[in-house]
């Protein structure tokens, strides 16, 4: 972990470098200053300076609109980057509204489809699972699912990764017959990256037993604890 976080230092060491460099350079306003300060926002946000980082991120979120105006994939990405750092400060609700807004910017301007639109599906998906409010998590997360399916369909991992999180949202809101099925695909995944045997499949039929245990199927659940 500490490696990482020095690594990370000297990423936010060269981008201060870089953006004073910059702001010599380049006029007032300049698209590439508002990438920079997104940026430094990020890397103060994982360094834990989440302050430092909200100030970053609204100063480029403010650059943005003189340019580019309200409307604009950069303002989506301003946005979430705010986003993100209201929910490092525990403020859930005005990080939400800043991720949806995010949503549907993306969604209009380059496609529901987009890898951006899926990034801030993720976003969504986590924050509100970590609310604990897990049927507003659940559409953004099937939207998720579907995207995975259509877009990487080569990407087994990613896929049993996102079947596993709708399993646990299902089960979460006490619908265990999808949260079954969603495990059940989930399943499938890993036996065709990790093979019959192992810690990773052990993990699924773990979890398909639960969901048996509460459907009240006992006998299934204990079939599959052995």
């Amino acid at each position: 972990l500490y490696q990482i976080q020095e690594e990370f230092k000297k990423a936010l060491d060269a981008c201060e470098k870089a953006f004073a460099i910059q702001k010599k350079k380049l006029p007032e306003g300049h698209p590439l200053l508002a990438a920079s300060l997104d940026l430094q926002a990020n890397l103060h946000l994982v360094l834990g300076s989440a302050e430092r980082a909200q100030l970053l991120a609204e100063s480029a979120l403010a650059m943005r609109r003189e340019v580019y105006g309200s409307e604009h994939s950069e303002i989506a990405s301003s946005l979430r980057t705010l986003g993100l750092i209201y929910a490092k400060k525990g403020k859930g609700d005005k990080a939400a509204d800043l991720h949806e807004r995010a949503l549907a910017m993306r969604r209009t301007l380059v496609g529901s489809d987009s890898p951006e639109a899926l990034e801030s599906l993720d976003d969504l998906v986590v924050l509100y699972e970590e609310l604990g409010h897990y049927k507003k998590a659940l559409p953004h997360c099937i939207a998720g699912v579907k995207l995975s399916n259509e877009h990487l369909k080569d990407d087994l991992a990613e896929r049993m990764s996102r079947q596993d999180a709708l399993g646990r949202l299902y089960e979460a809101t006490g619908d265990y017959r999808n949260a079954l099925y969603a495990f059940r695909d989930s399943l499938i995944f890993s036996r065709k990256i990790h093979g019959n045997k192992g810690p990773v499949l052990a993990a699924h039929l773990e979890q398909i037993a639960r969901v048996h245990s509460a459907m009240g199927n006992r006998e299934d659940a204990l079939k599959l604890q052995k």
